[in-house]
């Protein structure tokens, strides 16, 4: 349900305009917000909302952009809110990305830069370097009725935009062409597309259905975009493995001189088949190594506008989530360097936190902090408050709830209920009336909110808030009955699923009851309590992994996909596996 009439009634208030108008004063020092939280940082960033730039929001983790997300799609429903996350895998892994996660990406970089979206980004996804836009931006074309195509040319093209030639379309990001039929399936179209040639010439396009194949709605125009974010041009594909080889030769001379010989030799022989690779299918897993070579290493602020207004969420936090990720990221990159797994140019790819705050502070950022916290580097901005507060939690006591609604309305306040169904909202409304509190429900909130009114309607916020100096108080259902504790569900292996040590290979995927979705590595022995023992690597999301004591191989089961293609995989610690 849309919150808006409630953000544009904050925006007439005198101490948000006078912050507005403060914040668009760009500094390099920045400013400085204190005392927001939950879903008080919500309604301030949809206060400051600019539909005529991008805003882009560094929070701590993917978790905190989901909430934040929720609460922007009911307060600001016309804004495009979009999600930045960070590659489960690291560029030298040889696994593919999931499908999901492939298309949420490029739906970032192609539609980033429109004015009036809103980006979320976890701290974590922006370590990891990007190619520059360049190549991305021109590799988008269209086709009409009018269009004329060389089929074998087209086919050279879509390779090199990522898209993967097969028999049969059946998944994003693949074409094929059967006779004078070309099919497509981009990233960024809701459904494939068929386009039947006769001649060179366009004689019908329409859009068709993975699962029955059969065309759905004739279209008069298509534009394709690239498949895959890491483009390289292919005239400079011989300079590129000219390059990497010749990086490869000096690193296998540092490992022969080091007497560490068959990491050497496996060094070699890993970049050749890569190069080899590189002539035979242009992308292919691990290649994102490499991506050096291709060009210049950027952020995602450069895919965004100049005049993108850039808010950190509790910097503190974010400089403690990269210092962290990046020693880890040290520590993994400098065993395999030894192992002769990786070039040492690899870290070349990854920014630290003080490069990645100096990129923010190009931007006059906006840094959010509760109590205040600064990180070095941040010590010109004096902090602001708009004295936003939170709202008392009653802990599902009606009559603590009753009682602060009357004091809220002798003290003349607006107050807003938000509930997740209208049915609790009637529970609502009849008690208020029972204890003769006038109030109203609506299905959508326009004007009703005004001095004295209680008001209810369904809408989802993290939290609620009070605004003393506008007479403004949000109770949502955190305060009204606090969190249900979710019952645990007993986890088991369905009959049929289960493993046997003998039926797992390298590279399977397997869902572990507890941990959710992850890729078998192999069997590795380890040192525990002075005794060898046999373990299953189990690789998860990022640099997540988990050893499995093969005496417990009973929690795996077999990773059954309703899809084509590798699966996204699960966290270790997160929330998305029940």
């Amino acid at each position: 349900m849309s919150l808006q009439g409630l953000v544009d009634l904050c925006r007439q208030s005198k101490e948000v305009d006078q912050l507005v108008q403060t914040l668009q004063t760009r500094t390099k020092q920045g400013h400085l917000l204190t005392g927001l939280s939950g879903g008080q940082r919500s309604m301030f960033l949809s206060t400051i909302y600019d539909p005529q730039r991008v805003m882009l929001v560094v929070t701590t983790s993917l978790m905190q952009a989901e909430r934040l997300s929720d609460d922007l799609s009911s307060l600001l429903p016309e804004s495009s809110t979009l999600i930045w996350e960070g590659n489960e895998l690291m560029p030298h892994e040889e696994a593919l990305t999931a499908l999901d996660l492939r298309s949420s990406r490029l739906e970032v970089l192609h539609k980033g830069h429109k004015p009036g979206t809103i980006v979320l980004a976890p701290v974590a996804g922006l370590l990891e370097g990007l190619v520059a836009p360049e190549r991305l931006r021109k590799s988008e074309f269209s086709i009409n009725m009018d269009s004329r195509l060389d089929l074998e040319q087209l086919a050279l093209d879509l390779v090199a935009l990522g898209y993967e030639r097969v028999p049969l379309v059946e998944g994003w990001g693949q074409f094929s062409i059967r006779g004078g039929i070309l099919d497509i399936a981009p990233f960024s179209l809701e459904h494939p597309v068929r386009i039947e040639l006769f001649g060179d010439e366009v004689d019908s396009m329409r859009i068709f259905d993975f699962s029955s194949q059969k065309s759905l709605e004739n279209i008069q125009e298509v534009t394709l975009k690239a498949a895959r974010e890491t483009l390289y041009a292919p005239g400079d594909l011989e300079r590129i493995k000219e390059e990497i080889w010749q990086a490869v030769q000096m690193q296998s001379e540092r490992l022969y001189k080091l007497d560490l010989t068959q990491e050497a030799d496996d060094l070699l022989a890993q970049a050749a088949r890569h190069l080899e690779a590189f002539d035979q299918q242009a992308y292919f897993p691990g290649m994102n190594q490499y991506k050096m070579f291709f060009g210049e290493i950027v952020t995602l602020l450069e895919y965004l506008p100049k005049d993108t207004m850039v808010v950190l969420d509790e910097p503190v936090r974010l400089k403690e989530a990269v210092t962290t990720a990046s020693l880890e990221i040290g520590d993994d990159f400098a065993q395999l360097l030894k192992r002769g797994r990786i070039l040492s140019n690899l870290a070349d790819l990854f920014w630290d936190w003080n490069a990645l705050l100096a990129k923010f502070q190009e931007y006059s950022p906006i840094y959010l902090s509760v109590l205040g916290k600064r990180v070095t580097g941040m010590e010109g901005p004096s902090g602001m408050s708009l004295g936003w507060r939170m709202p008392e939690h009653f802990g599902g006591s009606i009559e603590r709830m009753l009682r602060r609604v009357k004091q809220l309305r002798k003290e003349h306040y607006r107050i807003l209920i938000l509930v997740s169904s209208k049915e609790r909202g009637q529970r609502i409304l009849d008690l208020l009336h029972d204890d003769d509190l006038p109030a109203v429900y609506v299905d959508e909130l326009t004007r009703e909110l005004q001095i004295g009114n209680c008001v209810i309607t369904t809408g989802n916020l993290e939290t609620g808030f009070e605004f003393p100096a506008f007479k403004i108080a949000v109770l949502t259902e955190l305060e009204l009955y606090g969190r249900q504790r979710a019952k645990p569900r007993p986890a088991k292996v369905e009959e049929g699923l289960r493993l046997a040590p003998q039926e797992l290979k390298a590279g399977d995927y397997v869902v572990h009851i507890n941990h959710g979705i992850g890729q078998y590595l192999g069997i590795e022995i380890l040192q525990v309590d002075n005794r060898s023992k046999d373990y299953l690597h189990i690789r998860y999301a990022g640099q997540d992994r988990l050893y499995v004591p093969t005496d417990q191989i009973h929690l795996l089961q077999r990773y059954i996909g309703m899809e084509e293609g590798a699966p996204r995989l699960s966290k270790l610690g997160g929330n998305e596996w029940p």
